[in-house]
């Protein structure tokens, strides 16, 4: 199953936004294929960036 989820955020929240990605990613059922859509206000650091890459 197909599932789209837009998450927004900004530097300041990007933990929880990623904090939330692994939940949802550790509960989906093995045939859902999530698709993620982030928006964010400004440019992430590079840190926050590998985080979020990292929960591929």
């Amino acid at each position: 199953m197909r599932i789209n989820i837009c998450l927004i955020s900004d530097e300041n929240f990007i933990q929880h936004l990623a904090v939330t990605m692994a939940s949802i990613l550790s509960n989906a059922g093995i045939d859902d294929d999530l698709y993620f859509y982030i928006l964010l206000d400004k440019e992430l650091s590079v840190n926050s960036k590998e985080k979020i890459i990292k929960l591929k």
